[in-house]
């Protein structure tokens, strides 16, 4: 969860254009005259001091930072140079700030004028962990002793994983049942192509190239998909002025470098795939191994170590420690100095943020209080805190909290594989149906005959008493997982003032890792971003830094969001804050375009109209990913346009309209898909 932050300071100069700030904290009057403040007049400083002390902000806007050792100042840059801009650029908002500075950490006061009204803002940091570890050596004994304690961490990462899988239910029996349709469909020609495999004649390279391309095929719709997609916010980034920073040689440069990878991968594969699979598979135990010892090793990692146990511990014990009473001293410095608080948090900071927020909600008298995260970790440290227990002298016990640790992996894991099992179980017996709702076969016969090629695993001839334990079996271990998921959960904030919103991208380890852990708490949401990562700089990027990488759409959706978070709670103007649409109404859109894209596909490519109860199955999986993204895409479409009162005001017809257009495109995408799946299935086929 450390974070790893730019480099560059906030310099006092970069103050808004508007704004008539100097470098030297002086504020221009309307007619261009400035007051200057003297800092050899310590009593008129001291006057000062007092009144910004007193000073009753409309808002406060508090950055909390992660695990880590981030120096003082550190997270408020890394953060606020992208909100900032985000105000500037926007024609909607007037945007005035001055820079103070308080022992040397930025602070900013900010004038926002919407709508001919004026708002003050007041942002400052949170610096929880106190001064920057200095790393030692340590001896080699002690490095030994936090390797075996540090051995739970692959239980709990068993955990998380499985816990994870159990819970994705719905995406799971569908995918897996397109894969079961996919295999049943493709194994015969697998078993017969199967001995010629490893050939390294013509006859086998001739094989594996056309399963390459077979299988490009069907990766084909994601591709496109991913093209397109950075295509269209390429050029919306280069239409609201944002530019990269990056050199072209540069980009070439890695273009070439991944070109190279993915040449040498393919070449590998189809001339030596006995070679190629020896070196996948030591590639990935010495780079797991690698990383382990680097994990177990590092002093420094040792010490990031120490505040997740330390932070876990809260969870064991509910006694205040060091994090949390720093964090709320700074929360309560704001209390008395805003009419309303907005957090945003990071990693460990959501866990740390939530817990000093729950704890002091009732001193806040009515205030509206907001959390927002990016890339939280409560659900992770709450699950890890619940994994340590006491011994009796109510310390914590490493045996106890081992042992504990092994069981609960290992009901996670039964959780997860009786759950995969179940799923794909459950497939098979409906792809047994097949026959008899094609016209094919009778249901007396399938429900009375016996099976003549029973080959799943556990299966009986009997496909109703196979049914019975699929469904029976997949109840029990849905009902076993919400238990686990609700005696577990996060205890929520009984608050109408309090209102958590939680922003990770879809390759964050930690804070996408376990969103199923906070049930209703908190409105949980996908940000754009296409790599893996977690630092600060995955979510906030400043378009005037010199960051290392290209200004993106994920650079750009969570300054604009935060902007509308600020801007709808200080004026208390919900329709400032685009709000996510309606699960039901996506579920629908969905079922009807996956339904009525099958029936296009099998009218355009001429099949039975029968064999629509064997195709739903097949393209469900695939149909499931690119709807998700679609409706997604709504989304974050309705956070990026520019006017952000058009969705949230429209009429119903115009809703209507909305939803027609969407359930247009995601048909024709789904007809596309399918029709993709087809081409590569008689591909394979005709190998």
């Amino acid at each position: 969860m450390a974070e790893d932050l730019p480099q560059d300071l906030l310099r006092p100069q970069d103050t808004s254009k508007d704004s008539g700030v100097s470098s030297e904290g002086q504020l221009s009057n309307p007619t261009g005259e400035s007051v200057a403040l003297q800092s050899n007049q310590n009593s008129q400083a001291s006057i000062t001091q007092n009144n910004q002390n007193n000073k009753k902000y409309d808002l406060g806007v508090l950055f909390v930072h992660g695990i880590g050792f981030q120096n003082p100042g550190d997270t408020f840059r890394a953060i606020y140079p992208s909100i900032k801009n985000e105000f500037e650029s926007n024609e909607d908002y007037k945007y005035k700030e001055v820079v103070l500075s308080n022992n040397g950490v930025p602070e900013i006061e900010a004038k926002i004028t919407y709508d001919g009204q004026v708002k003050d803002v007041f942002f400052c940091e949170s610096n929880w962990h106190g001064p920057s570890a200095a790393f030692k050596s340590e001896p080699v004994c002690k490095i030994l002793k936090r390797w075996v304690s540090n051995l739970q961490a692959i239980l709990w990462l068993i955990y998380f994983i499985c816990l994870r899988i159990s819970h994705a239910r719905f995406f799971g029996f569908v995918f897996s049942a397109s894969l079961v349709f996919l295999f049943l469909f493709l194994r015969n020609k697998i078993q017969e192509i199967y001995p010629n495999f490893y050939n390294t004649t013509g006859t086998g390279i001739n094989i594996r190239f056309n399963l390459l391309i077979d299988v490009v095929i069907l990766i084909l719709p994601f591709i496109i998909f991913q093209f397109v997609w950075e295509l269209v916010l390429r050029r919306w980034v280069s239409l609201q002025g944002y530019q990269p920073v990056d050199s072209r040689k540069k980009i070439l440069g890695r273009k070439i470098l991944h070109l190279f990878v993915y040449g040498l991968t393919i070449f590998s594969f189809i001339v030596t795939p006995k070679t190629f699979e020896i070196f996948i598979f030591c590639l990935f135990f010495i780079g797991v191994g690698c990383l382990i010892y680097a994990i177990f090793s590092s002093a420094s990692i040792a010490e990031l170590w120490n505040q997740i146990a330390e932070s876990a511990d809260f969870v064991r014990t509910g006694d205040d420690f060091q994090y949390i009473q720093s964090l709320e001293r700074d929360i309560e410095k704001l209390d008395r100095r805003c009419n309303k608080i907005i957090v945003i948090a990071h990693s460990m900071g959501e866990y740390l943020s939530y817990n000093s927020i729950r704890k002091s909600m009732k001193n806040f008298g009515g205030k509206e209080v907001q959390l927002i995260s990016i890339g939280g970790g409560l659900g992770l440290v709450s699950l890890v805190g619940d994994l340590r227990l006491s011994n009796k002298q109510n310390k914590f016990s490493g045996s106890k909290s081992a042992f504990l640790s092994l069981g609960a992996a290992t009901q996670a894991f039964i959780l997860a594989a009786g759950s995969i099992f179940s799923w794909c179980g459950l497939a098979f017996d409906i792809y047994r149906v097949n026959p008899t709702l094609i016209g094919n076969d009778s249901w007396g016969s399938l429900l009375h005959g016996k099976l003549t090629n029973p080959n799943f695993p556990f299966e009986t001839e009997d496909w109703k008493f196979n049914i019975f334990i699929h469904i029976a079996l997949l109840l029990f271990l849905n009902a076993i997982g919400i238990y686990v998921e609700k005696i577990g959960g996060i205890k929520m904030i009984g608050s109408s003032n309090f209102k958590f919103f939680r922003y990770s991208h879809l390759w964050d380890p930690v804070g996408n890792s376990v969103g199923f852990y906070y049930g209703r708490s908190a409105e949980q949401t996908i940000t754009p971003n296409g790599m893996i990562g977690h630092a600060i700089r995955t979510y906030y990027t400043d378009k005037y830094s010199g960051s290392s990488g290209t200004i993106s759409n994920k650079d750009i959706y969570m300054p604009k969001r935060t902007v509308q978070h600020i801007a709808s709670t200080v004026y208390g103007n919900s329709l400032l804050l685009p709000k996510k649409s309606k699960p039901v109404l996506h579920n629908l859109i969905g079922i009807i375009s996956w339904i009525v894209s099958s029936y296009v596909s099998i009218k355009m490519m001429e099949i039975d109209y029968k064999l629509v109860v064997v195709l739903l199955p097949l393209f469900g999986g695939f149909n499931y990913i690119i709807l998700s993204a679609l409706l997604w895409i709504w989304h974050v479409g309705d956070v990026f346009q520019r006017y952000p009162n058009f969705f949230n005001s429209q009429k119903i017809l115009c809703r209507i309209g909305t939803g027609l257009f969407w359930l247009a495109i995601c048909t024709g995408v789904n007809i596309c898909v399918d029709g993709i799946i087809l081409l590569a299935i008689n591909s394979i086929l005709n190998i």
